[in-house]
C-alpha cells in the first residue's frame, strides 16, 4: 500500500521471527483502530460509501475515501497523496488514511 519511502530501515527481510512480529503489530494496530472507530476494521471497510480524486496526474495524485461513519470517528481531511510506483499506486507520504482533520478545505474534488 505504501511507497519505499515508508519503510523504516530499508526492504525488510522476511523470516518466520518478522512475520510473526508483523502479525502481532497488526493484531495491535486493528485493534487500535477498532477502539478509535467503535467499529472493527473489517466493518469499517464495509461503509466505504465512495471516494473523490484531485490534483490528478500522470503519476500523482490525492484521494479521499468516504465512510458512512461519524465525523468524529473518520475526521473531516482525509485527503492521502498517491504516487504510480511500478504500475501501482502507493501511498506517498507515509501518513495513515483515517481521522484526519483540518480547519480549511483544499481546492475541487470529483467524486
Amino acid at each position: 500500500m505504501q511507497g519505499p519511502e515508508c519503510l523504516a530501515g530499508g526492504t525488510p527481510k522476511v523470516t518466520p521471527a518478522n512475520l510473526r512480529a508483523a502479525a502481532a503489530e497488526l493484531r495491535r494496530e486493528r485493534a487500535r483502530l477498532a477502539q478509535y472507530a467503535g467499529v472493527s476494521p473489517a466493518t469499517i471497510q464495509s461503509k466505504i460509501t465512495g471516494v473523490s480524486v484531485r490534483n490528478l496526474a500522470a503519476r500523482t495524485g490525492e484521494a479521499e475515501v468516504t465512510y458512512n461513519l461519524p465525523v468524529s470517528v473518520t475526521g473531516n481531511d482525509n485527503w492521502v497523496t498517491y504516487e504510480l510506483i511500478n504500475g501501482k499506486w502507493k501511498v506517498q507520504d507515509c501518513i495513515a488514511p483515517f481521522g484526519g482533520s483540518s480547519a480549511s478545505s483544499s481546492g475541487s474534488a470529483t467524486p
